[in-house]
C-alpha cells in the first residue's frame, strides 16, 4: 500500500465531502482550518456520526479495513441527510 497516495485520496475525499456538506446547507465555504467545529457551528443539518466518520477517517488510513468501513459510513449517512 502507497501510504502517500492513499493520504492524498483520504484528502480529496473529505475536501469533497465538506464541498457537498457546506453545499446542501448553503454555508459559505469554510476554508480548511477548523472544519468540523465551523460545520458543527454554521450547519443547520449534519449526517448521522458526523464528527465520528470523520475522525475515523482521520484516525485510520493506515488500517485498510477500518478506512474503508469509515469512508462507507460517512458516505451513507451523507446520502441519508440529503434525501
Amino acid at each position: 500500500m502507497d501510504i502517500v497516495s492513499v493520504n492524498h485520496r483520504i484528502t480529496e475525499f473529505i475536501a469533497s465531502y465538506f464541498d457537498i456538506l457546506l453545499a446542501y446547507n448553503e454555508v459559505t465555504h469554510l476554508g480548511e482550518k477548523r472544519l468540523i467545529a465551523q460545520a458543527k457551528a454554521l450547519c443547520k443539518e449534519l449526517p448521522d456520526r458526523f464528527e465520528e466518520d470523520i475522525n475515523m477517517i482521520l484516525g485510520h488510513s493506515y488500517e485498510v479495513d477500518l478506512l474503508v468501513e469509515a469512508l462507507v459510513s460517512s458516505i451513507r449517512n451523507l446520502k441519508r441527510m440529503l434525501h
